[in-house]
């Protein structure tokens, strides 16, 4: 699985995940361009909050860019601000 993050900083982040008591190693692509990679991702999950102005953070044109068959889950503000 390729897990790519949005943020402020271009990296790859290396994270290691105890999962069955089995040490798991993978890499997090992070981009600060969201629209480049709309058209690569099968899942999206979205953890913002609510924009200042009230506009969407994706909109048609975002989802246009998409692949038809990929999904998309908003977790919303409440995630973000705890």
């Amino acid at each position: 699985m390729n897990v790519i993050a949005v943020g402020k900083e271009r990296e790859t982040v290396r994270i290691e995940i105890n999962i069955a008591n089995q040490i798991v190693h993978a890499s997090i692509e992070c981009t600060n361009n969201l629209n480049e990679i709309l058209d690569k991702v099968d899942f999206l999950s979205l953890h913002v909050p609510k924009q200042s102005n009230g506009a969407a953070v994706l909109g048609a044109a975002e989802f246009a860019q998409m692949k038809k068959r990929s999904s998309y889950c908003e977790c919303g503000p409440w995630w973000c601000n705890r």
